[in-house]
């Protein structure tokens, strides 16, 4: 029987739209939202998606796209495994509880391993800090000798030779252009940075059931 065609595209819907997604090495990604791995039963297209911590995950699976996704994306898959725990965890426990006629049908598949680097740590936000901070150091430069190129044009026409001390002006005028401009690039990501941890608690809280 060919299951049911989903309203949806992509692996899996985020049904609550809280952001759930896959590990994506060029893109900061929050742990509590980051998808590590499903466990799958194919025959009856039941799915628990989990984070790296192992709770699992409020997500409706696409039983047209998702066999694709764990045949290319899967970094390792143990047959006969449930992972997963929290209030969307399956309602009796895994292993030897489960008949085993019933447990023969799922595998579980990891997309990413162990070593995996998440936005939560503090030394990997610090790195994208500081790759933020050197684009916007670059940018600041650049926006500024537009800036004054623009400036100095107007004022060529009213300023008498010996009252032009554009060069000293713009060395210290750069200066402090890039110094704001950077203490705002900092400013922000510290705010992105407080902001999305909390967000990722707020979920980590909900999904075991502690959130009140």
């Amino acid at each position: 029987m060919r299951p049911a065609r989903t309203p949806f595209t992509g692996p899996f819907f985020d049904t609550y739209g809280i952001g759930f997604a896959l590990y994506q090495p060029d893109r900061n990604n929050w742990k509590q939202r980051t998808v590590a791995g499903v466990s799958w039963n194919g025959l009856e297209g039941k799915a628990h998606f989990f984070n790296p911590d192992g709770l699992v995950l409020p997500l409706v699976p696409s039983h047209g796209e998702l066999p694709a996704v764990l045949r290319l994306q899967r970094t390792r898959m143990e047959p006969a495994k449930v992972m997963g725990s929290g209030v969307f965890a399956m309602t009796h426990p895994a292993g030897d509880a489960v008949a085993s006629s019933e447990l023969s049908q799922w595998v579980t598949y990891w997309f990413v391993g162990s070593d995996a680097a998440y936005a939560n740590s503090p030394e990997v936000w610090s790195a994208y800090v500081d790759s933020q901070v050197a684009a916007e150091c670059k940018a600041a430069e650049h926006n500024y000798v537009d800036a004054r190129r623009i400036s100095h044009r107007a004022e060529q026409s009213t300023e008498l030779p010996w009252q032009s001390s554009e060069h000293e002006q713009t060395c210290d005028g750069l200066s402090e252009w890039v110094r704001v401009n950077t203490e705002d690039c900092r400013r922000m990501l510290r705010a992105e940075y407080e902001r999305e941890c909390a967000e990722d608690q707020r979920v980590a809280a909900w999904l075991r059931g502690c959130a009140g």
